[in-house]
């Protein structure tokens, strides 16, 4: 747990004195920034080193916060073949300083970019960059975006400084920003047409904020602020209901709050051994480390029967289980390791069996097929 919960000190910490100067510009309501058009952006490197017919997995690695090293990696899964900061050859340029978040849109992928306050728009099939959004307020600071989710041609985007920005997938233009009313959002989903966002206050320890926004995503307007456990920061969606993981103060386990999508009613709260969760199929998969018996635990909550059990066993290499992503039926966990070091991606089938692991660049978070 120490190590973990100093990894995100440093970075509250580092960024307390911008939030001062958020907390003097942040909006009441909607915001029109629809001027603030996407800047093109040109790849100069290997533009080829991929091939389109290529396939494969891209992996998004955060790097090491303030080193402004993050990479999106690359793994054929046809010759084996693992290229560590692809991004980088490919377009002779960094892609940031703490990468995020990755959504794929049609051709496109964004990808939040926090410390360098911007998501980039990559073409999916090759990573060349094509477009780049300065998620900034109107005095040109840095919102701190944090992640992504689309719906209906647009794509929205969590900020640390308590608001949504709303990007037009077709225009590539900003049509908006709107406050969550809540400190430091995280977490965002989609449910029947609402946004769901999951307001942290992780920079106000130890008194946390402890709500969950709701934004109509047509007209985006706020609809209603929840109330849920603590230090929320991840949203997952199953059918009518909305699942929201709050961490509290990390001193004991993490909250799993059942939400109606349809009245916004909280439906249940549980304690659980999560710290990453994500919804596939009929599960909720999930993992957890237990820091003082140095522990790991890789499980899976059967959303009908509320059943939990044990999704897999524990790889003798994992360390430090970091995120979860999940497609075509396979569920890549990372591994972030001590931090500093290259993590690595384990991918699991469904029942369990893992398929293969590959090293990567530092801390991986999310993973896409191509």
């Amino acid at each position: 747990m120490k190590r973990k919960i100093s990894k995100i000190t440093s970075f509250l910490l580092f960024i307390a004195t911008v939030f001062v100067m958020f907390s003097c510009d942040k909006e009441e309501g909607k915001t029109d920034e629809s001027s603030l058009a996407a800047i093109d952006e040109t790849p100069k490197g290997n533009v080829n080193l991929i091939s389109e017919n290529t396939q494969g997995i891209y992996v998004l690695c955060e790097g090491l916060y303030g080193h402004f090293n993050s990479a999106l990696d690359f793994y054929d899964t046809q010759t084996k073949t693992y290229i560590q900061d692809a991004f980088n050859q490919i377009n002779a340029i960094g892609l940031g300083g703490t990468a995020n978040d990755m959504i794929k849109v049609g051709d496109w992928l964004f990808i939040v970019v926090t410390d360098d306050a911007m998501v980039r728009v990559v073409n999916s099939k090759n990573m060349n960059v094509y477009k780049r959004f300065q998620i900034v307020n109107s005095q040109g600071v840095n919102r701190q975006p944090r992640h992504l989710v689309h719906y209906n041609g647009n794509v929205f985007v969590s900020c640390f400084d308590g608001t949504v920005v709303k990007i037009n997938v077709n225009t590539m233009k900003i049509d908006g920003v709107l406050s969550t009313q809540g400190r430091n959002p995280e977490g965002i989903a989609i449910n029947n047409g609402k946004l769901f966002v999951a307001n942290s206050g992780g920079l106000g320890y130890p008194n946390y904020d402890k709500t969950v926004s709701v934004i109509d995503a047509a007209t985006f307007t706020l609809e209603k602020v929840i109330e849920v456990g603590e230090n929320p920061t991840q949203i997952q969606i199953f059918g009518n209901d909305v699942y929201v993981l709050s961490m509290g103060d990390y001193s004991k386990l993490p909250l799993l709050t059942k939400i109606s999508a349809t009245n916004y009613d909280v439906v249940d709260t549980m304690s659980i051994k999560a710290t990453e969760i994500k919804v596939y199929g009929n599960y909720l998969y999930y993992f957890y480390k237990d820091y003082a018996q140095n522990e790991i635990s890789l499980s899976k909550m059967n959303l009908t029967t509320m059943q939990q059990e044990t999704f897999a066993d524990v790889p003798k290499e994992m360390k430090m289980p970091y995120k979860i992503s999940i497609t075509d039926d396979i569920v890549y966990i990372t591994d972030a390791k001590d931090y500093t070091t290259s993590g690595i991606v384990f991918a699991f089938d469904l029942n369990g069996v893992l398929q293969y692991q590959i090293k990567t660049s530092l801390n991986p978070n999310t993973v896409i097929v191509r």
